[in-house]
């Protein structure tokens, strides 16, 4: 046999042993032991994580811009991104205290007469009586976040009001 063809052989044998003894593995993509790696001229900490090994994160779920669930018959949930889009329900959100965070307002009609609403990030509210089945030409009692408004019939169907900086809501005519 000649010189090159033994060194081959030798090679051959050698790295069959080598792999045997590190214990046969295919390679997992990720980086070889620490024994085997070349040394780095960074400190440990300065070594980034290659673009193309990092994992794509995925992306977050967008809110939906509007979502109005009866929960049953006499409860209404509303909750936008954007009050300018349609509102379906007796609560219609018309602006938002921060930008960009969701407004909620939840809304339950105790009584005939009686109606409690809760709100989230919510400036300024209609409520369409028609719609909450109250009749508009009688007196209503409102509960809206724990503060209690007298609304009669006089100004209409629909009735806006407004948060205060302070948190007091006030009835506001349509458009002021």
């Amino acid at each position: 046999m000649s010189p090159h063809k033994l060194r081959i052989v030798s090679a051959s044998v050698s790295l069959i042993f080598g792999l045997a003894l590190a214990g046969c593995r295919e390679p997992s993509g990720s980086a070889a032991p620490a024994a085997s790696r070349p040394e780095s001229t960074h400190a440990p900490s300065a070594i980034a994580e290659r673009p193309s090994e990092a994992k794509p994160t995925p992306p977050e779920p967008q809110p939906t811009t509007r979502q109005t669930t009866v929960v049953s018959g006499n409860r209404l949930e509303v909750t936008v991104l954007d009050p300018r889009e349609r509102q379906e329900g007796w609560l219609v959100i018309e602006e938002i205290e921060k930008a960009g965070a969701p407004a909620k307002a939840i809304g339950l009609i105790a009584q005939p007469r009686k109606l409690i609403v809760t709100t989230d990030n919510v400036k300024i509210i209609n409520i369409i009586l028609p719609k909450a089945g109250v009749p508009s030409n009688k007196s209503v009692v409102l509960r809206i976040d724990n503060q209690g408004i007298e609304i009669t019939g006089r100004y209409g169907p629909v009735r806006r009001f407004e948060r205060s900086v302070q948190g007091v809501w006030s009835a506001k005519p349509k458009g002021k």
